[in-house]
């Protein structure tokens, strides 16, 4: 991951007003040097801390199924999740990777510890979109 990529990640999670005045939850005291401070590669290579699906998998699934990522606006690569929706992204310890499907299907809902067991079948779902994708591109080449 480039610094510029982190950036692009940490601008896009700042707290914000939209045009209608609402007002959209993220960073209001972390500064990018203490979130650069945070980041650590290992982790992040690690994938979804709650299915393990893997960045790269996320692009695949990505360019299989855009239309079923919000229009193709998300799910491209890692996101960062709050584990307790209850805490503001400013409590960096509160904060993992995760992908679009773990992040969507958590919502603001479910605690880390509920939601486990949902990820788990969710990563084997996703895992055999991809495997099945794989297939029939290996069936389409013979």
């Amino acid at each position: 991951m480039t610094r510029a990529e982190l950036k692009k990640i940490f601008d896009g999670k700042k707290e914000y007003l939209t045009k209608r005045g609402v007002l959209v939850k993220g960073f209001k005291l972390t500064t990018f040097t203490m979130f650069e401070d945070w980041f650590n590669l290992e982790i992040f290579e690690q994938g979804c801390h709650y299915c393990g699906l893997k960045n790269e998998e996320c692009y695949r699934l990505f360019l299989l199924r855009p239309y079923a990522t919000r229009n193709g606006k998300r799910g491209r690569r890692l996101e960062l999740d709050r584990m307790s929706p209850l805490l503001e992204y400013d409590e960096l310890h509160n904060i993992r990777w995760c992908c679009y499907w773990c992040n969507n299907a958590k919502s603001n809902f479910f605690s880390e510890a509920e939601f486990r067991p949902v990820a788990a079948e969710m990563g084997k779902a996703l895992r055999k979109v991809l495997e099945t994708e794989a297939a029939g591109q290996l069936g389409q080449l013979a």
